[in-house]
């Protein structure tokens, strides 16, 4: 029953896809949107409010687990694809246009990671505060 259900799953939301993405592409917008308008579509803020049990019926929780981990490697390889063909010598041009110093870029550069690696730990210490909690891995 899992088979099936995962393989629905995937024939509806690669059938939606394709065929929003036809629809965009007349329109002359790029593919993607109408992809992303697809699932937008499909997902519950749409479908699954508009007829609940009719989005019941196709997206079965009980195979969620698969289809998070299909996606996740959908998403994975086209990372990797871009990645494997950057040509990282191109990177130094940007330095060569004088719009920072590079002490400065620096600076932004530590600036960025250190909020963006403190931004979950404040958060953590600050929401109990604010009356809500978020949930520890165990619970999750």
């Amino acid at each position: 029953m899992l088979l099936v259900s995962v393989l629905l799953q995937l024939i509806v939301m690669i059938g939606a896809a394709r065929f929003c993405n036809r629809i965009a592409r007349r329109l002359g917008q790029p593919g993607v949107i109408g992809e992303i308008v697809a699932g937008l579509l499909l997902g519950p803020s749409l479908f699954g409010w508009l007829c609940p049990h009719l989005s019941a019926a196709p997206f079965a929780p009980f195979a969620a687990a698969p289809i998070t981990m299909i996606s996740q490697v959908g998403l994975i390889l086209p990372m990797f694809q871009i990645g494997s063909g950057s040509e990282f010598s191109r990177l130094d041009v940007g330095r060569d246009l004088g719009v920072l110093p590079p002490k400065m870029f620096t600076m932004l550069v530590l600036m960025a990671v250190v909020t963006t690696l403190m931004t979950g730990p404040l958060l953590r210490l600050l929401l109990p505060r604010i009356g809500h909690s978020a949930p520890r891995l165990a619970e999750a």
